[in-house]
């Protein structure tokens, strides 16, 4: 029997990012609030994830808000199971003294992050542990209910698809978006 798992990044926060400069404390703050966060009111899901979803066994999410509502609005009305495996790797933020205007600061977070995955750098092993438990619950979810989504974030969707690759699983589909709503397939 086939197995799948959908990986889908929830969609956009309601977060308002500050024009002012930050300092590292500042960055921390907003890292803080935007985890705190819903989705924009208005956003609706595409219409195909929410038909993916229709054909998914089993639904679970990231237990932070903006993936809870995420999930709520691609598959109104079904059981969603929370998963704090699931939630978002926090990208280390570099050291700097002074004050930047935040988008700076998210370069430059990016950036790191850009020559890491380049460099095949996995993260912090307690967040590639993270990573690895979030993908033996969706393994131990597909054997059982043969597919599920998952409604996730960015950083952990880019590892937990690295540790799906390498337990055996292949990537289908079309080529990977980072965008909100994005799914990414899977199947064994």
């Amino acid at each position: 029997m086939n197995r799948r798992i959908v990986l889908v990044r929830h969609g956009p926060s309601a977060y308002r990012y500050p024009t002012a400069w930050v300092d590292l404390a500042g960055v921390e703050d907003c890292r803080e609030a935007y985890d705190r966060t819903d989705i924009h009111p208005s956003a609706q899901p595409p219409h195909a994830i929410r038909a993916l979803a229709s054909s998914c066994a089993h639904i679970v999410s990231s237990d932070l808000l903006r993936a809870l509502t995420s999930a709520d609005r691609i598959a109104p009305g079904r059981q969603v199971k929370e998963n704090p495996a699931l939630r978002e790797i926090p990208l280390p933020i570099p050291k700097l003294p002074g004050r930047l205007p935040l988008f700076m600061w998210e370069a430059l977070i990016h950036l790191e992050w850009g020559l890491r995955v380049v460099r095949h750098i996995g993260f912090d092993e307690r967040f590639e542990q993270q990573a690895r438990s979030a993908v033996q619950d969706l393994t131990e979810l597909a054997d059982e209910h043969s597919t599920v989504l998952a409604v996730t974030h960015g950083v952990l969707r880019t590892a937990a698809a690295r540790h799906l690759v390498a337990a055996g699983w292949h990537q289908v589909g079309p080529r990977r978006s980072y965008a909100p709503w994005s799914a990414w397939s899977f199947e064994r």
